[in-house]
């Protein structure tokens, strides 16, 4: 037995004034459009531009389908919205997350609520929650020649009052990214392009942004392409298998404003030709997605009013890549999410806001193996029956799931420091089937 010797740890009193608060703890954080041009050179998958946010983490499945995950939770677990959309992800793999049928280049804000979402902002989760909002479309300002003075002798001023979004003010003087032209330059063009090359995986991608408007209308144009190879492991090492991947994005937006009104129409496209899991047994062979998207905002003396429909659908194949297997049986979903949502933002005095809404989202799947009986896969000649029973093995027939819900919701602003939110949710789903064959 040894007996160690007193030690004494002591620290002299420190001088000056003391620690600085701690910053304000919040459950709510937004990845904003500074931050996205930052990270957007780096990354493919829009679930990357998350994983620096507090509480949240990003699982990596394939190139551009990773699954966010908050304090833990992940995947079903939470309610993620992109652009009104709640898409669901119909692979059985969740090989086509939702994140995954947007870009980097298309999306405008996200916001995160990382703990316990509130009653409008939840709904049909346990988690928390992840808003996307696509870029918005710009909207010209009325051109104000020089000299030109308004009531009173005052400078008139281009900016539209009763817009509910503030428009790019005249710049009178080219810059970049901006084109006047028209009879009385009343139309404005605006646009940015940008593309990568990295050496690790071959990986090269474009993507562009073009937006023309005036005062009243908007066409906004979002596309993206990018392709990688398989990427080296660190040092000298190998490939990895299964980690290349292809995808495009389309997105159109037509927008229309007057005297504090908003409507846009939005239908956007994606196609995935191939997708590598390296993590998976399987790899995706096919991913294509059509969605219609029709939102109006208004503004009126009582508060705000919001409006928005939406439909998505997607065809979804699973198989193996050549690297992988040289046999290819595909597994095959079909899904489209379709509904609705209302709500109202009523401002009752400076410290009370009240939010009411109603919304529904159905969701339809047909998941199924076809038949290999001709003893063909993919070219290649099999035993028949060799990779599935002779007969199509339908896995979910029709399946149907609806949510309604509804919710009412207090927010009050007692000090700066203190505040209450207090809501109450109600949300009824139901489900049905048909016969499954195996």
């Amino acid at each position: 037995q040894v007996s160690l010797p007193q030690i004494v740890v002591g620290a002299a009193q420190r001088q000056g004034p003391p620690t600085a608060p701690p910053l304000e703890k919040t459950d709510e954080t937004f990845v904003t459009q500074k931050e996205i041009i930052e990270e957007k050179p780096p990354e493919t998958d829009t679930a990357k531009l998350l994983e620096h946010q507090p509480g949240v983490s990003v699982q990596t499945g394939g190139g551009v389908s990773g699954l966010p995950a908050i304090r833990g939770l992940a995947d079903d677990r939470l309610k993620i919205v992109v652009g009104g959309v709640q898409a669901t992800s119909s692979c059985a793999n969740h090989m086509n997350s939702p994140l995954s049928y947007t870009d980097p280049n298309t999306i405008g804000r996200v916001e995160i609520v990382t703990a316990v979402s509130s009653v409008s902002k939840g709904g049909d989760s346990i988690g928390g929650s992840i808003l996307v909002t696509p870029k918005s479309p710009v909207f010209a300002t009325p051109v104000v020649a020089p000299g030109v003075v308004g009531p009173g002798g005052a400078p008139a001023s281009p900016i539209v009052a009763a817009s509910p979004y503030p428009p790019v003010p005249y710049l009178p003087l080219p810059v970049p990214g901006t084109l006047r032209f028209g009879p009385n330059n009343e139309v404005l063009a605006t646009g940015t392009i940008s593309a990568f090359f990295r050496g690790n995986n071959n990986g090269v991608g474009v993507s562009a942004n073009i937006n023309m408007a005036n005062d009243h209308w908007s066409l906004l144009y979002n596309g993206s392409w990018q392709r990688a190879t398989n990427y080296h492991a660190g040092g000298n090492g190998d490939k990895v298998l299964s980690t290349g991947f292809m995808s495009e994005n389309h997105a159109v937006t037509l927008g229309y404003q007057n005297e504090g009104h908003l409507f846009t129409f939005r239908g956007a496209y994606q196609n995935i030709p191939y997708q590598g899991f390296p993590n998976q047994r399987m790899d995706m062979t096919r991913n294509r997605s059509y969605s219609l998207d029709a939102l109006y905002k208004g503004a009126f003396e009582w508060g705000v009013l919001e409006a928005r429909a939406y439909w998505h659908q997607v065809f979804h194949k699973m198989g193996f890549l050549e690297d992988r297997f040289w046999l290819n049986h595909p597994m095959i979903a079909l899904g489209r999410d379709f509904g609705y949502s209302v709500k109202a933002e009523i401002p009752y005095s400076d410290q009370d806001l009240f939010r009411i809404g109603n919304e529904f989202h159905g969701y339809r799947l047909q998941d199924y193996w076809p038949s290999d009986l001709t003893g063909f896969t993919q070219g290649f000649a099999t035993p028949p029956g060799s990779l599935s029973r002779p007969f199509a093995n339908v896995n979910i027939n029709g399946g149907q799931r609806n949510r309604f819900g509804t919710y009412a919701e207090w927010e009050r602003r007692w000090t700066t420091q203190w505040s209450s939110l207090i809501g109450v949710r109600n949300d009824i789903v139901w489900m049905d089937t048909g016969p499954g064959q195996s």
